[in-house]
């Protein structure tokens, strides 16, 4: 994430951070067991890997269910998108979770997005935690859905 923020910082560009959780993932692992949970998490970060196509989008495991995107460039309109594309491309998957609370039968994923314009030194806390606020606010709203951070 450091990397990310010079990036930006030194190109005077916005970054995005988004948050992706695996909506009810430990009652997948419970169901199916931790062979198919594993090859669960691995399609989804494959799904995630192929949709950020750009040199500079960065994708990475972020504990246990959750993966964390870094976006370059985009407008906050423009990474709220690409999370509503994630959460799409996920659920067509179709990998059967028939204990999701996500108003699914198939494995979803919840994301939260957060866009600085202005970036600092600092930003690299301020974006995880805002697109964490933002994750929390996705799950409660039903999950299955990106959500964009609002100050």
């Amino acid at each position: 994430i450091q990397q990310a923020v010079n990036l930006a910082m030194r190109n005077n560009l916005s970054l995005s951070v988004l948050l992706i959780d695996v909506d009810c993932f430990k009652q997948f692992n419970d169901e199916y067991g931790h062979v198919k949970g594993d090859d669960c998490l691995f399609k989804v970060a494959q799904q995630i890997k192929l949709k950020a196509k750009r040199s500079s989008d960065f994708v990475a495991r972020y504990g246990g269910e959750e993966f964390v995107c870094l976006l370059i460039g985009m407008t906050a309109d423009e990474a709220l998108d690409f999370a509503e594309c994630l959460c799409a491309a996920v659920e067509e998957l179709a990998i059967p979770h028939i204990h999701s609370s996500a108003k699914s039968d198939v494995v979803t994923v919840s994301v939260g997005v957060h866009t600085e314009t202005e970036i600092t030194n600092q930003t690299e806390e301020r974006l995880l935690q805002c697109s964490d606020v933002a994750l929390y606010q996705a799950k409660t709203n039903g999950r299955n859905q990106a959500v964009r951070y609002l100050s």
